[in-house]
């Protein structure tokens, strides 16, 4: 028992050293070869004799630093956490506490943020949105109608992560269908009526930028200021960067303009902790407040540590395998139904996830609408089952390819080897690609890996829009390529009505079809789990799994 205290112990002294000898200014970045900018730190100082105090700071240790703040090309977890922090959106759903008194969102409801008020016409068409007069960020810029305009032309020119958005979720496919009325009134219209237009609204992704500050960094070869944007905030959100080190931390302070006034957490100091023992052992000291994504089996060691409260919610995870039915092999339907037959899923939940999670049975979780997975998901483990589709679809001896996984997510890599254990009995050999966490986000952008392993969640509480993310054809994240003309127009039937009936059944026939095609593994729905020092309050269950810090206070 000394050995293991004092092993804790060096390792808590080696990581106390280590945050206090992180790059917190741009020359330590650069003399590391990280990525640093100070360039906002000027407009971020806090005014004299306001200095921020240990109260009004928090100290995340995360898994990585963001790879970027812009949207249309950065989704990683820690991307996603720092523009939902940046940017705001012009509507949002409402907080609200459950029996338990954890705070959730009331998907039942909208609230305006940059917009105040919204209304939809008669024929259902068009939105029009009424934006708050006087918001303005760090540069002095004031929010108008031209910002929003702009920042959507911006998504639809990048034909990246926002285009989707636009084209897929909106139907905005055009920057004509958004019509400037006043400096203070924009409205967008649909040629049928979307029934997603408002919830798109609330989505991180489609934060509005502020036109005016970004065509400042516009040049020739960059049009829309993509390099100045990844890592510059630029938007009408509670914080903004004051230093920005690729590897090591980001720092975030409060935007001294912000609508919302003085928020309690004033400071965010965002540091790169890879490994999840490292983390536990910075929360378990005191030495952060918040640990972000902690596999299970710390998060189970830390609901026994004092002065430590794990937050955790059904929520709309999904752990899953992607197979790429442009893949030589694995294009065969009959190979990815035995992919799926031979996946150890009962072996997984028990021995990887701990009973902490419940099977995952549909691109669409359980806890949104229009959830039909008890109805249509037919998949257990059947080897004999597995092995009868390979050999009809011509590969009874086998055949070798490569799964891809993100190097710092221990448990997809366990799931991964129990998974190739299966394999193996077929005579099917799987190679574990391990990449960092990064090249890892970056590359499945490009969806040309055969078989990849993560976990996403779809961030619109919306029963079709998991489908829209990754089994539209259209969609740039659709990593499987899927691409069925019948699931195409189910979902166009969906987001073409306001019937509630009609789109629940368009959901049914999506479902269907992706049973019997299945791109996909449907692992877990590991649900969300915040780790957080009790003295730590507002700890929200947002879709994006992501933490407002300006609703965050330390008592």
């Amino acid at each position: 028992m000394k050995l293991r205290i004092t092993a804790l112990s060096l390792v808590l002294c080696m990581l106390l050293s280590l945050l206090a000898g992180c790059g917190g200014s741009a020359s330590s970045g650069a003399a590391s070869g990280a990525a640093s900018t100070a360039s906002q730190s000027g407009e971020a100082a806090a005014p004299a004799g306001d200095e921020i105090t240990p109260q009004e700071t928090l100290t995340v240790a995360a898994k990585a630093t963001p790879q970027g703040i812009d949207t249309s090309f950065h989704n990683s977890i820690e991307s996603m956490q720092a523009f939902r922090n940046t940017m705001d959106t012009l509507l949002a759903f409402p907080q609200v506490q459950n029996e338990d008194g954890e705070w959730m969102q009331d998907f039942s409801k909208l609230e305006g943020r940059l917009a105040e008020k919204w209304e939809r016409s008669e024929d259902g068409k068009t939105v029009t949105f009424y934006l708050r007069k006087g918001v303005k960020n760090q540069y002095g810029n004031e929010l108008c109608a031209e910002d929003v305009r702009w920042t959507i032309e911006r998504g639809l020119a990048l034909d990246a992560v926002m285009s989707f958005f636009c084209t897929v979720v909106a139907q905005i496919y055009d920057v004509e269908q958004v019509t400037v009325i006043d400096d203070y009134t924009v409205s967008i219209t649909t040629e049928e009526p979307n029934p997603m237009l408002e919830t798109w609204a609330c989505h991180a992704f489609n934060g509005i930028f502020d036109s005016t500050e970004a065509k400042k960094h516009v040049t020739e070869s960059d049009p829309w200021a993509t390099e100045w944007l990844a890592n510059n905030a630029c938007a009408y959100g509670p914080f903004i960067i004051e230093t920005w080190n690729a590897g090591q931390e980001v720092v975030f302070v409060e935007n001294p303009n912000y609508w919302g006034g003085k928020q309690p957490i004033r400071k965010v100091i965002y540091k790169e902790v890879p490994d999840a023992a490292n983390r536990l052992a910075l929360i378990q000291s005191g030495a952060v407040d918040m640990v972000e994504q902690l596999p299970t089996r710390q998060l189970i060691e830390a609901k026994d540590v004092p002065g430590v409260k794990v937050h955790s919610y059904d929520s709309n995870v999904i752990c899953h395998i992607e197979m790429n039915v442009e893949d030589e092999i694995l294009g065969n339907v009959l190979v990815r139904q035995a992919m799926n037959y031979a996946f150890p899923y009962n072996e997984v939940l028990e021995s990887v996830l701990f009973g902490m999670a419940s099977q995952a049975k549909s691109m669409n979780p359980s806890t949104y609408p229009d959830y039909f997975g008890d109805e249509t998901w037919n998949y257990t483990t059947d080897l004999d089952k597995a092995k009868e589709l390979l050999t009809e679809a011509g590969y009874g001896n086998g055949f070798t390819f490569d799964c891809y996984v993100d190097a710092g997510v221990d448990e997809h890599i366990q799931m991964l080897v129990m998974f190739q254990t299966n394999l193996a009995k077929l005579g099917v050999t799987m190679n574990i690609v391990q990449l960092p966490t990064g090249d890892f986000y970056t590359q499945i952008l490009e969806n040309k890996f055969p078989m990849s392993i993560w976990q996403d969640m779809p961030g619109l509480p919306d029963g079709v829009f998991g489908y829209a993310l990754w089994a539209v054809g259209s969609s740039s994240i659709n990593h499987s390529n899927i691409d069925d003309p019948e699931l195409n127009n189910l979902y166009m039937q969906n987001v073409s009505t306001l019937d509630p009936a009609e789109r629940s059944e368009a959901n049914l026939g999506i479902q269907k079809i992706l049973m019997e095609q299945a791109p996909w593994i449907y692992i877990a729905e590991t649900g969300w789990h915040y780790t957080a020092r009790e003295n730590v309050d507002g700890i929200t269950w947002h879709t994006l799994q992501d933490i407002r810090w300006n609703f965050v206070s330390k008592s």
